[in-house]
Parts: C-alpha cells; structure tokens; sequence
C-alpha cells in the first residue's frame, strides 16, 4: 500500500481467501476490496477473470496489474507516467522484468535482505489504459490497437524469495487447479523450480546492487512492507 501511495495510485485488492489475516485488516481499514473463493486452488485465469470483471465495473483511467509481491520502479510517480504515455498517444507501458531469488537468506525485510535476481522478460505490458474489451491472458494485456510506451524502469517480483515450504505449498494450489482444468502452461516453473530444491545459487544471479536498478532501491526503506510468509 506505502508504494502505491508513493505513485499516487488508488489500490483495490481481490483476496482468495487467504489465511493471514490479510482480509480482515483490509475491511478494518476501509480499504476497497473483496475475496473471491477458488477453493483452495490457484487458478490463474479465474483470479484475472475476476480482476478483468472488477476494473470494468470500476472502469479507472489506468491499470497496474499486479499482485502483492511485485513492484515497478521508474523515474517519475506511475499517475504521472500514465498521463505522460496518454499524451503520446500510447495505451500500455511496459517494463523490463526480474525476479528477485531466494538464495539462502535468513527472512527479513524484503528490499534489504535479498539482492540476487535473474532477468525474466524483457517486456511486460502490465501497465495499460483502461479498455471495455481489455483481457488478461498469462503474461498477456489484451486491449485493441495496443501502443506501448518503454520507459526506463524495472518491474521486480519477489515471489521467488518465499521458503521452500512456501512454495511447495502453491505448488499443490497450482496442481490443484491443473486437475481442475487450469491449462499446465500456466505455472510450469513451479516443476523446475521444485526439482532445484526452491533454492538458488548466488553465482548463477546478478547481484541487484550492481546493476542500473539499485537507483530505486538504494534509499527505498518503506515502514511497511509485504510479509514473505502469505
């Protein structure tokens, strides 16, 4: 919530039932947001189904998509690049992406305890002006005439810091939705991923402190951040 303050974004939060309370505290503080039941299963594309429902009902001038462990960093707060994009006649933005690994840590503070990370796609479009016909594929913003501005920035995902068990645990989600239906495309890496025990090593990442990203991370010290056991 602190960064997307920070970017001058209005948040509204789809929670599947999860078990931390998180709801809860959502409701406390009158934060816009509602649950959705999957039945214990992680099914991708009923939760962007329910996402794609709820920002047409909302219909917002823009739309960041993502979840609660991925951050985008930039030169200039989001509200402003989405104006600067709209301006130019463009109608999504799209950031290089990495992920942030886990490699042994003892749990911490996210932004100060885990520094090693592996390139993941070199564009993704999860910024984009809102649309009637806008769909959510995967990795995939679906919206007709689609322009895409290519700032400089960095979307990073943490999810792969999360303990083994952890992700053993949405492992099990994910099969479970497989045998559901879910196509077995969507979250494969969870079998490569078990197979090298959820672990990484530090030689075989890039050291976030090293490269052109740190810029946004260097003095990014929020009072609050995302808790790595949800």
């Amino acid at each position: 919530m602190e960064w997307a303050r920070r970017n001058n974004l209005r948040s509204y939060y789809i929670d599947n039932y999860s078990d931390d309370f998180s709801y809860e505290w959502l409701k406390d503080h009158r934060v816009p947001c509602h649950r959705i039941n999957t039945h214990g299963a992680f099914d991708l594309k009923t939760l962007q189904r329910e996402i794609v429902k709820t920002t047409h009902k909302l219909k917002p001038d823009w739309v960041v998509y993502l979840g609660i462990d991925t951050f985008i960093f930039c030169d200039m707060p989001l509200d402003d690049l989405c104006w600067n994009a709209q301006e130019m006649g463009c109608n999504a933005i799209g950031f290089p992406s990495i992920d942030i690994c886990n490699t042994g840590e003892e749990p911490g503070n996210p932004f100060r305890t885990y520094f090693y990370y592996r390139h993941s796609r070199d564009l993704l479009e999860f910024v984009y002006k809102w649309n009637p016909q806008a769909r959510i594929d995967g990795d995939l913003i679906r919206i007709p005439q689609k322009r895409v501005l290519s700032p400089q920035g960095v979307m990073i995902n943490y999810g792969r810091i999360k303990t083994p068990k952890e992700r053993k645990l949405l492992l099990e989600r994910r099969k479970l939705a497989w045998a559901r239906g879910l196509k077995k495309k969507f979250g494969r890496h969870y079998l490569r991923e078990k197979k090298r025990g959820w672990v990484w090593t530090k030689e075989e990442l890039e050291d976030i402190r090293n490269s052109e990203y740190w810029k946004y991370l260097r003095n990014y010290a929020p009072v609050q951040y995302f808790n790595t056991n949800v």
